[in-house]
């Protein structure tokens, strides 16, 4: 079984603390942001409520199986709430992140969520390989919306999520498929993954998506992606064992 861990080093890398979060199945803490009160509100993915990780705020709804988690720490580490999402297939948080005084979970799922998360904005491709999921919470750690967005015939994998500074949600991963409505089409559906960026409005809707790779070979992801320079601009970093690249259509080489 794997328990989650949290440390705080100082500047010389010395280690001031360190908490472990789990039961006796399987925990992991994925990525951490700041919660605006000097703590932190820290993603992951859980088996169960957690007898050390703080006041159960939404509690699991399929002891077993891997659902997304939130845990909320103060300053020192100590936990003070944790909140659990998901249904009976595998749900992972990977990204967190602000979101219009609230945070955004960012990860995949291959089943839609519980009956009682009952705020779906774009339903479950329904396929069985995962999709790319967001879940809107508060500031406390409660529920408000989630949303599924990529294809059914094979996985979606997020590796990227961040606020635009117009409050919108920068999103970036890795889809073999196609799906939405690209502004830049999959360069090799069904074939080679490509790198796959989309930009949600706050409540979890595309309002653009495009992919990025090659139309042979190795297939691409999204390792990270930030504003650029100027507000109309979005700079992404990804890797791949290919030659030769497909934007909108065109072919790229180096």
């Amino acid at each position: 079984a794997n328990d989650g861990i949290l440390a705080k080093i100082d500047l010389n890398g010395n280690l001031l603390w360190h908490r472990y979060v789990g039961t006796a199945g399987n925990e992991s803490l994925t990525d951490i942001v700041p919660d605006g009160t000097g703590g932190f509100m820290i993603a992951g993915r859980s088996t169960g409520d957690i007898a050390n990780a703080g006041t159960v705020v939404v509690s699991h709804t399929d002891p077993g199986t891997v659902q997304m988690m939130a845990i909320f720490v103060d300053a020192d580490g100590t936990p003070l709430r944790q909140s659990h999402f998901g249904g009976t297939g595998d749900d992972t948080a990977f990204q967190a992140g602000a979101d219009s005084g609230g945070f955004l979970l960012g990860g995949n799922s291959n089943a839609n969520f519980d009956a009682s998360f009952n705020q779906t904005r774009n339903a479950f491709s329904g396929g069985a390989a995962t999709d790319f999921v967001f879940v809107s919470i508060d500031a406390n750690g409660s529920y408000q919306w989630h949303t599924y967005h990529g294809a059914a015939a094979a996985g979606d994998d997020i590796s990227h999520l961040s606020e635009l500074p117009d409050g919108r949600l920068l999103a970036g991963g890795q889809s073999a498929n196609t799906w939405g409505t690209p502004g830049s089409p999959h360069p090799a559906s069904g074939t080679v993954p490509a790198s796959a960026l989309f930009i949600m409005d706050a409540e979890g809707a595309i309002e653009w998506n495009g992919f990025y790779g090659p139309s042979t070979g190795g297939g691409v992801g999204v390792v990270s992606a930030f504003p650029g320079n100027a507000a109309d601009e979005i700079v992404f970093v990804s890797f791949t064992d290919a030659e030769t690249f497909r934007w909108s259509g065109a072919d790229l080489h180096p």
